[in-house]
């Protein structure tokens, strides 16, 4: 098997070219070793998504060298049969081997692959994997797709992305307010008996802020680009911004994927992100209430269905952020306990 690396220099991240250098050098050494398992002769290619995928990658020095600050987002296109046990035990050794918290590689069918380049409406995950994405590894033995191709005209038509996305984005970060703060102690930044350290708690801070700036995009029908560069510019233009201050965002988003990252974060710029989370929240969810209503039905249902199944699935739901527009502390540590179990 043979590796497809195409990274040249500046694309992987912006503006530091010996990070730049370690991560290729980091990657080739993971891919390697990824292709080299039997698991891989199931698999048409890897692809690197995320911010290394749209070339804004974003990294830490550590011991002299600079490696990702979160993980690297891979995913699997699947051409046959693969035992689900066997990937996972794979992607397991894999993250246990190099040290990686948040590892993982999603895999997709063949067909399914297909059916989303296809598409003319598109969740924000399946935009941005189309269009912020790197081939890693092209498996030899399967020629009957041109990959490359494939992804290289995804841009040229216009696909409209799904309401829903901006929803489940907003979802998803409130994991960031919520499972990092103490409720205790409101003049402590983040809890220090959970948070590893203040890197991590501001990575996840800045991972609020782009949440914030997506699912605008998405409401107001302009996201139309993966990259953060031209998302932000966007932005400066929008409904939202012409209702919130939207600087901070601005700033933290710019730190991150230039790499300038000065890890610090106040009590008062804490309390202005939740409240442009809060005003997100609102914002996105006042364009269509009709639909939002259906949305949270149907979520309310997959989380009966997913803790009948004892599967783990968001055991909160978007319109809990009232209790931090309240700053209702019993039901926030109510939430914080659900939250925290999820992911012990």
């Amino acid at each position: 098997m043979r590796i497809f690396m195409n990274l040249n220099l500046a694309e992987l991240l912006l503006g530091n070219q010996k990070a730049e250098a370690d991560i290729k050098e980091e990657l080739s050494i993971l891919v390697n070793d990824i292709v080299s398992r039997p698991v891989s002769s199931h698999i048409a290619a890897y692809i690197l998504g995320g911010g290394f995928g749209r070339g804004e990658g974003s990294v830490i020095l550590r011991d002299e060298r600079y490696t990702t600050s979160n993980d690297y987002d891979m995913f699997a296109i699947q051409v046959d049969e693969l035992s689900e046990n066997d990937f996972s035990q794979m992607v397991q050794e894999i993250e246990e081997k190099y040290h990686l918290k948040f590892f993982g590689i999603d895999r997709m069918t063949r067909d399914h692959f297909l059916q989303i380049a296809s598409s003319k409406t598109v969740s924000q995950a399946d935009f941005d994997f189309m269009l912020g994405s790197k081939i890693l590894w092209l498996n030899p033995a399967y020629k009957d797709d041109d990959l490359p191709s494939i992804f290289a005209h995804y841009g040229k038509e216009k696909r409209e992305i799904l309401l829903e996305s901006a929803y489940r984005v907003l979802t998803t970060r409130f994991w960031c307010i919520v499972a990092l703060t103490n409720w205790e102690d409101l003049t402590s930044l983040y809890d220090l008996q959970y948070v590893e350290d203040a890197q991590f708690f501001y990575f996840q801070q800045v991972k609020l802020a782009t949440a914030i700036v997506d699912a605008v995009l998405i409401a107001e029908k302009r996201y139309d680009t993966p990259k953060f560069l031209e998302k932000l510019e966007v932005l400066k233009d929008t409904e939202f911004a012409k209702q919130q201050d939207v600087r901070l965002l601005v700033y933290l988003v710019r730190e991150k994927i230039w790499n300038t990252n000065h890890f610090s974060l106040s009590i008062e710029e804490r309390k202005e992100l939740w409240n442009l989370y809060c005003s997100c929240v609102e914002f996105v969810m006042n364009f269509d209430k009709i639909r939002y209503a259906k949305f949270s039905i149907k979520e309310a249902l997959h989380r009966k269905y997913a803790a009948i199944r004892h599967r783990k699935f968001n055991c909160w739901a978007l319109g809990d952020y009232e209790a931090l527009r309240q700053l209702d502390i019993k039901k926030l540590r109510e939430l914080q306990g659900k939250m925290r179990r999820m992911y012990a």
